[in-house]
């Protein structure tokens, strides 16, 4: 994949919920190997933005691209092969915390998720391979 492609472009999003407008032309860029975090306040519309990128709802106005193509035209397993998400309250307890990550890829053919790429890492004292879900904080478990 072009370092240079958007993983994710968003432009001027708009997303209604029960007639109530919570995403008012959101735009973003993601960009393979660039951080990036998503802020807002309880209720701001973090979760709406994560739903409607995944396809889970849908979004009225608005460009959205997921690695250069329209999401909207890909079938269910070609877009969850472009993205995922891991819920916090639903890791997997009995696994670490490197085969939660890598979970989904290898259920869609990815033979190896590699630590350093996307949000798989580790910490200097211990490794993700060796932590479970419920021994990280709340803020570790969502980054």
């Amino acid at each position: 994949m072009d370092r240079a492609l958007p993983l994710v472009r968003v432009e001027d999003l708009r997303v209604r919920r029960s007639e109530k407008e919570i995403l008012l032309g959101v735009s973003l860029q993601i960009v393979r190997g660039e951080p990036f975090a998503i802020l807002g306040e309880s209720g701001s519309g973090k979760t709406t933005l994560l739903y409607a990128l995944l396809g889970l709802i849908p979004f009225y106005s608005g460009r959205l691209e997921i690695c250069g193509k329209n999401p909207e035209a890909l079938l269910p397993r070609e877009r969850a092969e472009l993205m995922g998400l891991v819920f916090q309250d639903y890791a997997l307890s009995h696994m670490n915390v490197l085969d939660n990550l890598s979970f989904a890829p290898k259920k869609h053919g990815k033979r190896e998720c590699e630590k350093g790429q996307g949000a798989i890492g580790t910490t200097p004292d211990r490794r993700s391979d060796r932590l479970l879900p419920t021994q990280l904080s709340g803020g570790q478990s969502n980054a």
